[in-house]
């Protein structure tokens, strides 16, 4: 069981990485040699649309990657309460959320547990 929560982990931290690119250029950086056209294809490569998939929210809402589609700049990470490094990470960027969130800029950040006892308080 527990390969296997770590494994999804890892899909989720790969498909939000290629989530932060998708954005990234979706959005523009104003550099026109940066600019990546969407190729219509699904899959992993520079100008493909990454892979949708959905997790429930701790309101057992369910969010999509496409929700997020040509809105803004997602960061998602993996994290779970009993992981040291996921702690540490969470503190790294509590202070770059508050900077992105006090300049209003447009980045979103998805945190998403791998483990099933986590709960709202624990997070």
């Amino acid at each position: 069981m527990k390969d296997q929560v770590i494994k999804i982990g890892i899909i989720i931290v790969v498909l939000g990485s290629l989530a932060i690119v998708f954005g990234f250029f979706n959005k523009g950086s104003g550099d026109q040699d940066a600019t990546v056209v969407n190729s219509g294809t699904v899959g992993t490569n520079t100008g493909d649309t990454a892979p949708d998939f959905s997790v429930t929210d701790s309101q057992n809402k369910r969010i999509r990657l496409s929700d997020f589609q040509g809105k803004k700049i997602l960061v998602i990470t993996s994290t779970a309460t009993w992981c040291p490094t996921c702690v540490i990470e969470a503190k790294a960027f509590s202070p770059v959320y508050q900077a992105v969130t006090r300049d209003n800029l447009d980045v979103e950040f998805l945190s998403v547990s791998i483990d099933p006892t986590d709960n709202d308080q624990k997070l």
